[in-house]
């Protein structure tokens, strides 16, 4: 895995593998591939000109492009890589030729609970405990990305600084008796856009673990999103299949296995539905 690269002026994206900054282009990139379709080991057509919206790679996409050095680039507000060429249908604009716009800044506030811990948003002040937490090749043994070998600060304070400044989705930092020890996530299908289901995910630094931190936080976290947001009607979690421990966390917390995730049969799909509804299809299956 190459170390990612460094901040680029396109909005929200770093770049891995054979990827350069163009001067000539404003925002554009050049990459020495040409070819933008292709057929995967399974059958699947891979189209490396897709909308940026059609989101991150699989794990089937992602390993194909790394082993046909196909150029990538990470996109820390759907957290996860992208191909180099993917149309951005995101941010509102073309790369080539308007301008960074500027991204609403909302703020969740901060929430306690349980006597110990306290949920807020990460501030710029948090870099070097973000980095102390994260970079580590342990806590990402389970995360759909790869681990950025060695994840610094540039990279730090930019996951930090977007957290809080989009709203498809809502990040806390989790600290317990003041002390900063994970994150916690919802995220929303934007191609959806009704807010009735989201995506919670999670991570604790490794010193943290077996705490029982994480089953407190998913369970509480749960529950407030379902109090807080009436229009959300289930919230699903992917966990890989050898993450024992995570499944165990989200059964506890009410979580049902529904089976393979259809974008990666490694990926287990769980969902809670909320109290008095009947169980629909997933919109983020």
């Amino acid at each position: 895995m190459k170390r990612l690269g460094k901040f680029l002026s396109t909005p929200m994206i770093y770049s891995l593998g054979q990827l350069e900054r163009s001067d000539e282009k404003p925002g554009g990139f050049m990459s020495t591939h040409f070819r933008t379709v292709y057929e995967l080991p399974s059958g699947r057509i891979l189209d490396t000109r897709r909308p940026r919206s059609a989101g991150v790679l699989d794990e089937e996409e992602f390993a194909f492009c790394k082993e046909q050095g196909v150029s990538l680039s990470y996109d820390p507000v759907q957290i996860g890589w992208v191909p180099a060429t993917a149309e951005d249908d995101i941010s509102g604009f073309r790369r080539a030729s308007l301008p960074v716009a500027p991204l609403a800044t909302r703020s969740p506030g901060s929430i306690e609970f349980g006597g110990r811990y306290r949920l807020r948003p990460w501030s710029a002040a948090d870099v070097e405990v973000f980095v102390d937490l994260l970079d580590n090749p342990r806590v990402w043994e389970f995360m759909p990305e790869d681990y950025p070998a060695p994840l610094d600060r540039d990279l730090a304070a930019f996951l930090i600084e977007i957290s809080n400044k989009t709203d498809h989705h809502e990040v806390y930092a989790v600290e317990v008796h003041g002390e900063p020890v994970g994150q916690v996530r919802l995220a929303f299908e934007q191609a959806m856009g009704d807010g009735s289901e989201g995506e919670i995910s999670y991570w604790l630094g490794e010193r943290h673990w077996g705490n029982g931190i994480a089953g407190d936080l998913v369970a509480f976290y749960t529950d407030l999103c379902f109090r807080r947001r009436p229009e959300l009607r289930s919230i699903v979690a992917r966990v890989h299949e050898r993450n024992a421990a995570s499944a165990r966390v989200l059964q506890k917390s009410g979580y049902v296995l529904e089976g393979a995730n259809a974008a990666s049969r490694s990926v287990n799909l769980y969902r809670r539905i909320r109290d008095g509804e009947a169980a629909g299809p997933s919109k983020l299956s």
